[in-house]
């Protein structure tokens, strides 16, 4: 039991060692001030736009549905 206790011990210390190097590298590659999404251009909107679909119409409830779907 104890030596589980010690392997689950040096497994959260690993782990937080790598989430703390994951943290300084993520703030090491982004500039104060700037959020950690980048804002969109005009042309990205636009991309993104021609890409859309839009969808009408949609009932919320469909009358061929015999059961409810698993969750």
């Amino acid at each position: 039991m104890k030596q589980r206790v010690e392997e689950m011990e040096r497994e959260a210390k690993k782990l937080r060692e790598l989430q703390a190097a994951a943290e300084n590298s993520t703030s090491i590659e982004q500039p104060e001030g700037e959020g950690s999404v980048p804002m969109e251009t005009e042309d990205d909107k636009a991309l993104i736009d021609s890409r859309s679909i839009f969808v009408g119409n949609v009932s919320d409830t469909c009358p061929y549905l015999v059961s409810p779907l698993p969750p």
